[in-house]
């Protein structure tokens, strides 16, 4: 600019590129002019957004999807690079360098990720993008069912299972049976009319949503034929 009369010189704060070049005036009048310098105003450093809506699943059925990128980080040295990182609970996770995340955790809690970003030049310290992610993985009922291996024809057999929010009993093999008893409840009374290997079922669920099924099978004997009873005559 004008007035800048020294072998150096300041620019003032830019915001766009700009072009510069010095002239030298000798005493005798002659001048030299320099090779142009570009002083190049990058955007503003922006580390962008990643998706908020969370996501929950069951213990040992679902695996966590992708947490996206709403908008990925942009600005400052792009054509560098932009490097990313993730957070899990504001620990890094190794390896993250990319705009989304597949989260690798399957145990039963409740996980918050982030994102932070950075570029080579106007931001060369990580920054945090907007948006933060819970992830909750609900704890997946393990029931058994509790009652004899075998039983015989027109006996009532009690079966049961642990406590839980909910119960659906089932006979899902050897249907001449009967379900009776006690309804939504962690035990039932079954009975069957025909031999044979009969299987029942439980599903239970939680409150929060998680449910499991399981099964047992039961060897159902006829009850034994006696055969009618003949009266011997008493005979002297």
């Amino acid at each position: 600019g004008f007035g800048a009369n020294n072998s150096t010189y300041t620019t003032p704060a830019l915001t766009d590129t700009t072009w510069y070049r010095r002239i030298a005036i000798a005493a005798c009048g002659a001048a030299d002019t320099s090779a142009s310098a570009r002083i190049a105003v990058l955007p503003d450093f922006d580390a962008g957004e990643i998706s908020s809506s969370g996501q929950t699943y069951c213990s040992g059925k679902d695996l966590p999807g992708t947490i996206g990128s709403i908008k990925n980080a942009s600005g400052g040295d792009y054509a560098g690079g932009i490097t990313y990182r993730w957070l899990l609970d504001d620990v890094e996770i190794a390896n993250t360098n990319s705009a989304t995340y597949t989260p690798v955790v399957s145990l039963p809690g409740v996980y918050t990720f982030t994102r932070e970003a950075k570029d080579t030049k106007c931001n060369t310290d990580f920054e945090t993008s907007s948006g933060s992610y819970l992830l909750t993985i609900h704890t997946t009922p393990e029931p058994t069912i509790i009652g004899p291996d075998s039983g015989c024809t027109g006996e009532h057999i009690t079966f049961s299972t642990q406590a839980y929010g909910s119960y659906q009993w089932a006979i899902t093999n050897g249907m001449d049976g009967t379900i009776s008893g006690f309804g939504n409840t962690s035990q039932s009374i079954f009975t069957w009319y025909a031999s044979g290997t009969k299987t029942v079922s439980v599903t239970v669920s939680e409150t929060n949503g998680c449910s499991a099924t399981v099964t047992k099978d039961i060897v159902i004997a006829p009850i034994a034929d006696t055969g009618p009873i003949y009266r011997v005559p008493n005979r002297q």
